[in-house]
């Protein structure tokens, strides 16, 4: 099946408001990744940064300092473009010399030379998904965009995350498909659904004193 019908075919729709303070209980899931709808397949991974993720330049050039593009290390983000189904891992800075050599622009890249992305021929799409990983400070700093912007997951990867971290138990209003709803029947419902489906699933960050128990 193709997998952008896959990810918008029967797809639930999954929104909480949630205290801003509480942010750190997504970092598992950022890190390990998550898929976001971008209209911006074939263009650069630069302006997939400033225009979908509403980076400036200075954070972009100063607090991201690794990146990878389907595994392999990014020197110039203006040449290399995103795909349909592309792997983005972004980080601050890794220690050691591993770190220093992996450093876009790096005085070292001579020596990762073999697995450097190089510009390669890209289909006429325009819309699609990519494959979102975020690390170390880039989750605080760019984790809260993602999230509020929404993301697509399988639904049993959201339903046991949901579960393990209590996350309903802290979301002071829960919308399922633009409807309110409570923690137990979201979860029955999420449940009930093909594991393999996707689910959308944005979060409003709020201040914790206007939040209503």
């Amino acid at each position: 099946m193709n997998i952008h019908k896959q990810k918008t075919k029967n797809t639930n729709f999954l929104h909480l408001e949630f205290p801003s303070n509480r942010l750190g209980v997504f970092t598992e899931l950022l890190i390990s990744g998550v898929y976001i709808e971008t209209h911006l397949i074939g263009k650069s991974l630069y302006e997939f940064l400033k225009s979908e993720l509403s980076l400036d330049d200075e954070f972009i050039n100063n607090k991201i300092n690794t990146i990878f593009l389907n595994n392999m290390p990014i020197d110039d983000l203006f040449s290399a473009t995103i795909e349909h189904d592309a792997k983005i891992a972004l980080s601050s800075s890794m220690p050691g010399l591993v770190g220093a050599i992996l450093r876009k622009g790096s005085p070292y890249a001579m020596m990762r030379e073999d697995i450097t992305y190089k510009k390669v021929k890209q289909k006429n799409l325009k819309k699609g998904f990519i494959f979102l990983k975020l690390f170390n400070l880039l989750i605080n700093e760019i984790g809260k965009k993602v999230m509020e912007k929404g993301i697509f997951l399988k639904t049993s990867i959201l339903a046991d995350y949901l579960m393990k971290k209590q996350i309903l138990k802290y979301s002071s209003a829960i919308l399922l498909n633009s409807r309110s709803t409570d923690p137990e029947e979201a979860l029955k419902i999420i449940n009930t659904t093909s594991p393999d489906d996707f689910i959308a699933f944005s979060v409003h960050f709020i201040p914790e004193l206007s939040l209503k128990f």
